[in-house]
């Protein structure tokens, strides 16, 4: 088998390559992620320099409808994840944002409190966030651990242990860059909105202060628009507006990236076993999610910015009756708060970009190295 990479986390690793024309899965990865990370096409239709493998488990699932609810898939899949996980140390990476929060209520009402394996990992910030939950429902009630915020490596491996996050909601449930950037054009037609825009000025939030995507000029608008309506149509349901679009690029292009993106930290080893690649489980990593996703893009976002995951507030507000985080909780962008309770394995020195597909950790100099770059060159 070829080498190639599971994930990476850095962009540059495209940018810098021999050449400034981005391949199509290129532009698609700095549309899906703001310049920040390559995309990994889980729809493997498109052409890019790196050899991706895209798993099994992470594919687009065939059947994208269902009809059960949101309430019964996070129950489920909360039950499921504490009967797989059952001989281990389980622990719950808490931000206080609303995906993490609405993973540990399905959690504990799985029966997660009465275990004497779950443990909730914090940072000083996840309390700041949402102090009315940590007061009411975990201090003094479940066992849990807070690190500060300038704790950054986010890794519990090995131990004999699994760590739940919060990743993915965003992919399920549309995209923050429509929240923060493109919250007026949310409703109009796809493609009218990127004319209209002059496709992607660089809008800045004027709350967050967060850049929009990027400015194109004349000539790459004229190559990106083909593209992108090549690839709306690969989209298992129908791409209408702003929000669909938007949606359709963070759910098939950054779900690999931010399913496995944990692993590429300051970690001593060189090389992950199988059982450390597995201890990560995303909660919203579920094909039933999934099809919720598809099923439902009315139950996503209103009208306005604190709409956005109302189906998920909805079920948090039923477990804690705190109706004014139901009503103005906004999407925080921060980075996850998974954390680790044992540093002995960090490498503070050198930081991990890429996972190959032998379950290599390559660190950002050793992806400079043109020996070593060819291996991942399609």
């Amino acid at each position: 088998m070829k080498r190639s990479f599971y994930v990476t986390s850095n962009y540059n690793l495209v940018h810098n390559l021999h050449t400034k024309h981005y391949l199509p899965a290129e532009w698609m990865g700095l549309l899906a992620n703001a310049a920040v990370w390559t995309g990994v096409d889980r729809t493997g239709v498109l052409e890019g320099r790196i050899r991706y493998v895209v798993r099994d488990c992470d594919r687009i699932p065939e059947q994208i409808h269902t009809k059960a609810t949101l309430e019964e898939i996070v129950t489920n899949r909360a039950e499921y994840l504490l009967k797989k996980h059952k001989d281990k140390n389980i622990y719950l990476s808490w931000s206080g944002g609303i995906d993490s929060t609405l993973a540990l209520v399905s959690l504990l009402q799985a029966g997660a409190d009465k275990l004497d394996n779950f443990t909730i990992v914090m940072e000083d910030k996840s309390i700041e966030e949402y102090p009315l939950f940590f007061n009411n429902f975990i201090d003094k009630k479940l066992s849990y651990t807070v690190h500060s915020t300038n704790f950054r490596p986010r890794m519990i491996l090995g131990d004999h242990s699994v760590t739940i996050s919060g990743e993915l909601g965003d992919q399920i449930m549309g995209s923050s860059l429509a929240v923060h950037n493109y919250l007026d054009y949310i409703n109009m037609p796809w493609k009218e909105t990127l004319e209209k825009i002059a496709f992607f000025p660089n809008l800045k939030n004027p709350r967050t202060g967060i850049p929009g995507l990027f400015l194109l000029s004349d000539e790459g608008k004229k190559m990106a628009m083909p593209l992108l309506e090549y690839y709306v149509d690969q989209s298992p349901i129908d791409i209408k507006t702003t929000y669909d679009f938007l949606w359709w690029l963070n759910f098939s292009m950054k779900w690999c990236i931010l399913k496995h993106a944990d692993f590429t930290v300051y970690y001593k080893s060189n090389k992950l076993t199988p059982e450390e690649f597995d201890s990560r489980e995303p909660f919203y990593d579920d094909a039933e999610l999934q099809r919720w996703s598809m099923t439902n893009p009315d139950l996503k976002i209103k009208k306005t910015e604190a709409s956005y995951k109302w189906t998920f507030k909805d079920l948090i507000y039923k477990y804690t009756k705190d109706a004014d985080y139901r009503d103005h909780k906004l999407k925080v962008l921060s980075a996850p708060s998974e954390t680790s309770l044992n540093t002995s394995h960090l490498n503070t020195t050198t930081t991990r970009m890429s996972v190959d597909n032998n379950l290599n950790l390559i660190s950002a100099a050793e992806l400079s190295k043109p020996e070593i770059l060819k291996q991942f060159l399609n």
